[in-house]
């Protein structure tokens, strides 16, 4: 798919690949538990930024505690990006 800079899409949370070069290497579990207890009652404030691969994955590239919040969340099966 060729993606506009810029513009937000959803897409499928199982879509997405989690980046191998994240910095991050521990999320706390309170802590995203807590994420994801913020983003049932108040919703998704900032979409994540993702990039495509050259072999069409598209990896995230910020936002990787708001993707894992959101996989948690029962019923949820998408993300704005």
């Amino acid at each position: 798919m060729i993606y506009k800079i810029g513009t937000i899409y959803e897409m499928k949370l199982e879509d997405l690949v989690e980046d191998l070069d994240q910095p991050r290497k521990h999320f706390d579990d309170t802590e995203l538990e807590a994420l994801q207890a913020s983003i049932e009652q108040r919703g998704l404030l900032q979409p994540i930024l993702v990039r495509e691969s050259d072999d069409g994955r598209v990896i995230i590239v910020s936002g990787e505690r708001r993707y894992r919040a959101c996989k948690k969340i029962k019923g949820r099966d998408s993300i704005p990006v």
